[in-house]
């Protein structure tokens, strides 16, 4: 709950190696006197009120591997000095109003890995050619702004390469029915690796507008759909009720569930989130399809005995180990999942298991003392 400006004088402290101001009610610009933290390697000023441009001086922090700045109010253009900061693995920049094109200097950052999101800013042009140079980079998300021109070629040599280009210019462009899909400068919307607005067509039309037949689960503030796409693929979709029927820590869990996933690597024992919709009247997460249901619904079933016996459950227990294994020390970014139930873990028709349900989940950073508040399922909780 810190409020009011961050005081230049945090620039004194050069021997800093992590800033972590996120989710505060911080105003003003940022100090340009940060540029004189060459010590710093993380650097996270997320979900605050911050205003103005992001300072050319941040460029000097050579030492700089984490940069999240995305949920503020910044504007003007991304400097190109942020192509000297060589050494980041994680930069992202979505959801202010940043607006110029892509500076060609971000393809120096060859060290980059884990994630660069661009998205949900003012950013237009044509998306440079020079970031296929970032062939170490698994996610790229420039969605939700005004680029023009095709998809670089280049793209093709960026073989672990998870890219998610879309804008509300291509759903003009598509005669959506206004009752399926409203224009709104409150829309998000990504499908990874899919023309996203022709997925939410198929989606709509292949659970006849959410009808309850197609239900196969309903949690506490949203029911979970089998969807059958034309092209075959079978999805599960978490729709959540309206936006403005949710309270804030509902909004959070949402918004938690896809950054969780868009961090994580892909891992046989977590659940796959192929994409999002966001509305405040309609949202919706989509993501791989386990035959099987939850563990916890196979568990109570009165054949549960026939269907999970001693080797499937070691089988199962073995899964979930190797889930949390790899969040907690293979991850770019250690992730504490903190609700991790029988109901939260799905099973496919060879009783593999995978976690989901990440809207608890928190992200911490090393080296810095992190601490949670309560949450997950009683009964499952951690003792203190």
């Amino acid at each position: 709950m810190i409020t009011d400006r961050i005081p230049p004088e945090i620039g004194q402290l050069t021997q800093l190696g992590v800033l972590a101001l996120s989710s505060n009610h911080l105003i003003g610009e940022i100090p340009k006197e940060f540029g004189r933290l060459t010590s710093l390697f993380n650097l996270t000023l997320n979900d605050n009120q911050l205003f103005g441009q992001v300072p050319q001086e941040i460029g000097n922090l050579s030492n700089l591997e984490v940069l999240d700045l995305s949920m503020n109010h910044l504007s003007g253009p991304i400097p190109p000095k942020l192509g000297d900061c060589f050494k980041l693995r994680y930069l992202k920049l979505s959801e202010n109003v940043l607006n110029g094109s892509i500076p060609f200097q971000i393809g120096n950052l060859e060290y980059l890995q884990v994630l660069l999101d661009l998205s949900q800013n003012s950013l237009n042009g044509e998306i440079s050619q020079q970031l296929a140079k970032l062939i170490r980079l698994e996610k790229l998300n420039l969605s939700h702004n005004m680029f023009s021109g095709s998809i670089p070629s280049s793209f093709e040599e960026m073989f672990s390469l998870i890219i998610s280009i879309s804008s509300i210019y291509y759903q003009r462009r598509r005669n959506i029915k206004k009752q399926v899909l409203e224009r709104s400068s409150g829309n998000s919307f990504s499908i990874w690796n899919y023309d996203g607005i022709a997925v939410f067509e198929d989606i709509v039309e292949a659970t006849y507008s959410f009808d309850d037949k197609f239900c196969i689960e309903t949690g506490g503030y949203g029911k979970v759909y089998k969807a059958n796409l034309p092209t075959g693929q079978v999805v599960a979709v978490t729709k959540l009720h309206s936006f403005e029927g949710l309270d804030q820590s509902h909004q959070r869990s949402f918004r938690n569930e896809i950054q969780a996933l868009t961090i994580i690597c892909h891992h046989r024992n977590i659940v796959k989130l192929y994409g999002f919709y966001s509305h405040v009247r309609c949202s919706f997460l989509v993501y791989e399809y386990m035959e099987r249901g939850t563990l916890a619904n196979i568990l109570s079933n009165d054949d549960r005995d026939t269907q999970l016996g001693w080797a499937p459950r070691v089988k199962v227990i073995k899964g979930v180990s190797h889930a949390i294994s790899y969040l907690h020390h293979d991850c770019t970014l250690p992730i504490v999942h903190q609700d991790l139930s029988s109901s939260n873990v799905l099973l496919n028709l060879e009783l593999e298991a995978c976690v989901f349900d990440f809207g608890t989940a928190r992200m911490l950073i090393p080296d810095l003392s992190n601490w949670t508040t309560l949450a997950g399922t009683y009964g499952y909780i951690v003792p203190g």
